[in-house]
């Protein structure tokens, strides 16, 4: 039953917070017995779960039915008065310093291995929606559908705010790719609404133009006012950006012309373009980002760059891709070689201190593996950026030393991976490393003469270079007559095509 499994879980969960709550030294709790009145549970009206004691003073059990029934045993009928009492005596300590206690014990190990069972099962899903979040999609493009618009490859500035009023609060803009191509320095003490400051931020912005800028939330309180003035220079910089070709009524044409030339230099052929330039400026928890400023993979990315840069960088690369940020978080192995402990020091669940680390790792695995399974990974993209290669770790088949063997290889060579026939062609993978991990490997690229347009799918190919089937699917779709060529892609892509124009008005019709 549904609701009855839902009910246990809450339960349960409520047992650990009982727990947490008693290990901070705020409330103590016992397991009692049932009272000898209220022995059935199934009355719905019975207020034996909840007594309200007087004077909060926890009133002494009732050990009469545990004694009838001991007495039952181990009392003989012929004994006389004294030594029957003497034997009561003793079964009731039995019961009170040796039995009971041992019924609380049991019954407390019980119910917490019950909740970390499913306080386990909950923090994984924590992680899952973490996961499988998704790119940010900016408030323009909140009404389109994201398969017909994705928003995976728009460019992002991270805004990391310093705690610190000697260090710097810095702006970072990232490309498509996740590499980072400018970035803006805001000194300790100044202010982006000081007018110099300002008119530096407004010409960083128009000089990235990204659709968002995202500012971490590690700066708590800092973060939500600079998130604030940051919005009235973003809404600034796009007014700007967007009215570049429109002279202003206190402007001569000498100004105009001066300040069209002015734009030009400064921006070069970006500044003749006519698309309408849309940005704004969001809060966005950076949790995981915190983490890659202070740790081992951003000292060999980025040896000589200050923390909050660092942050700053991570935050715009999360908003891109989370499921690539967390992977990432989980390829730096311990002192041990246990791989993913660093992923215990980000808050993905409010009781995951009270839970066993080793079985709390297990169930992170499992989730990241079912994320990347479920997304695919560009393996060219995976092998050629650093911050991307933990990605290969979870494919399914493959696992962290033939991943990283895998990519040795093509940087060694240099080469892309052209198709997925590439990776047997050239041996980079056996027949069953092959079989197991090609359907969750995806090929991008515009220049590969060799791929097929089913490879950039979680399409295994058994459906279409060993089989026909998806050629079949096609014609059949088509309504055309199969002319028996090898080379069948002109009708995958027309269906492609037109399946993506009948989304479009499916989707508008509604």
């Amino acid at each position: 039953d549904e609701s009855l499994a839902s009910r246990e879980a809450e339960s349960c969960l409520q047992f650990l917070r009982i727990l947490k709550e008693e290990k901070g030294g705020f409330l103590t709790f016992k397991i009692h017995h049932l009272p000898s009145d209220s022995q059935s549970m199934s009355k719905p009206n019975d207020d034996w779960y909840k007594p309200v004691p007087p004077e909060d003073v926890v009133p002494e059990p009732d050990l009469t039915p545990y004694l009838h029934a001991l007495q039952q045993i181990y009392l003989p009928e012929d004994e006389g008065e004294e030594w029957l009492e003497e034997r009561n005596k003793i079964l009731k300590q039995a019961l009170t310093s040796f039995l009971l206690p041992q019924f609380e014990a049991d019954a407390r190990r019980d119910l917490t291995a019950a909740a970390i069972k499913f306080g386990v099962a909950d923090a994984a899903k924590s992680l899952k929606a973490m996961a499988m979040e998704g790119p940010y999609r900016p408030a323009h493009l909140m009404e389109e559908n994201m398969f017909l618009h994705p928003t995976g490859n728009l460019p992002i500035v991270g805004v990391c705010v310093a705690t610190d009023a000697r260090e710097a609060t810095y702006l970072a803009a990232v490309n498509h790719q996740g590499e980072v191509e400018e970035h803006l320095a805001v000194p300790g003490g100044t202010y982006i609404t000081e007018t110099e400051m300002r008119e530096k931020v407004v010409t960083f912005l128009m000089k990235t133009r990204p659709s968002a800028v995202v500012v971490g939330t590690g700066g708590r309180l800092q973060s939500r006012n600079i998130n604030r003035k940051l919005s009235d220079v973003v809404l600034q910089a796009t007014e700007r950006w967007n009215n570049r070709y429109i002279q202003n009524e206190d402007e001569d044409d000498d100004d105009f012309q001066r300040r069209q030339k002015i734009f030009e230099e400064n921006f070069g052929e970006a500044a003749r373009d006519d698309d309408t330039w849309m940005c704004k400026s969001v809060l966005m928890d950076d949790n995981v980002a915190q983490l890659f400023g202070r740790d081992v993979r951003s000292k060999k990315e980025f040896p000589d760059t200050a923390v909050n840069l660092k942050c700053a960088i991570a935050i715009a690369r999360h908003a891109k891709d989370p499921l690539a940020e967390l992977c990432y978080a989980w390829s730096v192995a311990s002192d041990a070689g246990t791989f993913g402990t660093g992923m215990l020091y980000l808050n993905i669940h409010p009781l995951q201190r009270l839970l066993p680390k080793n079985v709390l790792l297990k169930s992170f695995e499992r989730v990241l593996c079912g994320a990347v399974a479920d997304v695919g990974v560009d393996i060219n993209a995976a092998c050629s950026y650093d911050h991307l290669h933990g990605l290969l770790q979870f494919v399914p088949g493959l696992g962290p030393r033939k991943a990283s063997q895998l990519r040795q290889t093509l940087n060694r060579s240099g080469e892309m991976v052209e198709s997925r026939k590439y990776l047997l062609k050239q041996r980079l993978m056996g027949p069953t490393v092959y079989n197991n991990a090609v359907a969750f490997l995806r090929i991008r690229g515009p220049d590969l003469p060799d791929l097929h347009p089913l490879d950039d799918t979680r399409l295994h190919p058994d459906v279409y270079i060993k089989n026909t089937w998806a050629k079949k699917i096609a014609i059949d779709a088509l309504e055309k007559e199969d002319d028996n060529r090898d080379d069948h892609h002109h009708h995958l892509l027309e269906v492609m095509r037109n399946s993506k124009r009948q989304g479009e008005l499916l989707y508008n019709q509604t």
